[in-house]
């Protein structure tokens, strides 16, 4: 044993190593140390079987400037139950079985993370200052329910059955080719993956919208249930446009209940350049990049929708109703009908959006959900807001929604903005519940919505004013 007492502790002494190569031997100790800001570390290697389980300080201190210390967990739960810190680290290795389970790493300088079978699970690697190197989850089950933040990676690799499954992975500015690669059975099931591309410090200048985009080579999900039930969010705060080349989801089940979010961020836009759909596309929501469903309804142009009748039978997620001018909508009578038809499960309606004098007055508008999932189960849409913005804007306006449609939002602003403006929910049945819109204004101020841009989905946790009544 290196300490023969329990809560004892070791350092490098000056030698820029510390090795735990048998069984047990640094187990007892309550601290390792390696490495000064003088004599930094080159290597912590615990080899030996739980040769380092459980030791709740570990601080290594690699050269600054330089590749960095090596962290080599290669026994079997090696480095299990340990914490380290410390500042400029060579890729971290987590090889043995189970070698860094339910283990937490706060350190800075880093170069990637690799990690083996069931070695990562439960585990939390806080890695900022990322300076190069992926993440690799390269054996079944490796990264399991384990928190990742990193920056400045070229991919995330979850290579085996259920590598990544319900892991939370943040990745903050990626570097130009990234991609998320999941090539096991379930490897990505419900893994929730954030991308964020940071906004500069100084703002986006003018004719930043023009500037080459930034190219990712983008998902692939390449085996059954890879992707199933995964949340994937794009946040791109940056100025250029995001070019996403490819989205793949061709085996069984690939994607099913997949939800993708591409319209997170401030900045530019993320667009989608090839996308190999089978039939799990069907169940995943946030893809009509793929797709030509409609995304936006306008009718910007005074009375240009006035007194009209129009059906919509596959929208996207994130569809909006856009009436900005006066009287755009007046008397319109519009019916939106979700049944499956958009060929992706639509989870999010941008809304209604009345900014024009009197530009919904006398319409009549309907949101009829019939989507199931795969199972059978209803898929409930919520719609963000209904804005009513203008002097007369939504008088003697309808508004029904059919069951399980909810909104999050109700805004009337503006004289007589909402007289005689009822919202009917549970359809047109006679179970249906008029409400009075004014009675559902929001207190907050509202949140305008562009016209000459398309909607920016929000997805939200927050209790909505009003719900549906669902389907027994």
């Amino acid at each position: 044993m290196t300490c023969l007492q329990v809560n004892g502790g070791i350092t490098d002494l000056g030698t820029g190593k510390v090795e735990c190569g048998v069984a047990f031997g640094c187990c007892l100790c309550r601290s390792i140390t390696c490495g000064t800001p003088d004599t930094p570390c080159d290597g912590l290697f615990a080899g030996g079987r739980q040769s380092a389980y459980g030791v709740e300080r570990i601080v290594i201190l690699g050269e600054a400037g330089a590749a960095g210390a090596v962290i080599d967990c290669g026994g079997t739960q090696s480095c299990a139950l340990t914490f380290f810190t410390g500042s400029w680290i060579d890729t971290i290795k987590c090889g043995g079985d189970s070698a860094c389970v339910a283990a937490h790493f706060d350190v800075d300088h880093t170069n990637g993370l690799i990690c083996g079978k069931k070695s990562c699970q439960d585990a939390t690697f806080r890695l900022s200052d990322n300076r190069e190197g992926d993440v690799w989850c390269n054996s079944p089950e490796s990264c399991g329910r384990a928190h990742i933040e990193i920056g400045n990676i070229g991919e995330v690799t979850c290579n085996g059955d259920d590598s990544c499954n319900a892991a939370l992975i943040t990745v903050i500015d990626p570097r130009e080719g990234f991609q998320l690669r999941c090539n096991g059975q379930g490897a990505c099931s419900e893994l929730t993956m954030k991308v964020i591309i940071s906004s500069p410090s100084g703002g986006c200048e003018r004719g930043s919208a023009d500037l080459a985009p930034l190219k990712f080579k983008g998902i692939t999900c390449s085996s059954g249930e890879a992707c199933k039930g995964m949340t994937f969010v794009l946040e791109n705060n940056g100025c250029a446009p995001v070019m996403m080349e490819n989205l793949e989801c061709e085996p069984e089940k690939s994607c099913s209940g997949a939800h993708f979010d591409f319209d997170a961020g401030s900045g530019g836009v993320v667009n989608i350049q090839n996308c190999k759909c089978g039939a799990s596309c069907a169940e995943a929501s946030g893809i009509d990049r793929c797709f030509d469903n409609l995304r936006i309804l306008d009718c910007l142009g005074a009375r240009h929708c006035r007194n009209n009748y129009q059906s919509v039978t596959a929208p996207s997620n994130g569809f909006l109703v856009l009436c900005s001018s006066m009287e755009s909508c007046s008397g319109f009578n519009l019916n939106v009908v979700v049944a499956g038809g958009s060929q992706n499960v639509i989870r999010t309606l941008s809304g209604f959006h009345c900014g024009g004098r009197k530009s919904c007055q006398g319409a009549a508008f309907s949101v009829t959900n019939w989507q199931r999932d795969g199972r059978g189960e209803v898929v409930v849409i919520e719609i963000d807001a209904i804005l009513c913005i203008a002097e007369g804007a939504c008088e003697g306006t309808t508004f029904v929604l059919g069951e399980s449609v909810n909104v999050q939002r109700m805004e009337c602003i503006g004289k007589r903005a909402c007289n005689g403006c009822l919202v009917r929910m549970g359809g047109e049945g006679i179970s249906n519940v008029a409400i009075p819109c004014e009675t559902l204004v929001a207190t907050e101020a509202p949140r305008s919505i562009e016209e000459n841009a398309l909607p920016i989905p929000v997805v939200t946790t927050q209790e909505p004013f009003f719900k549906a009544m669902s389907p027994p």
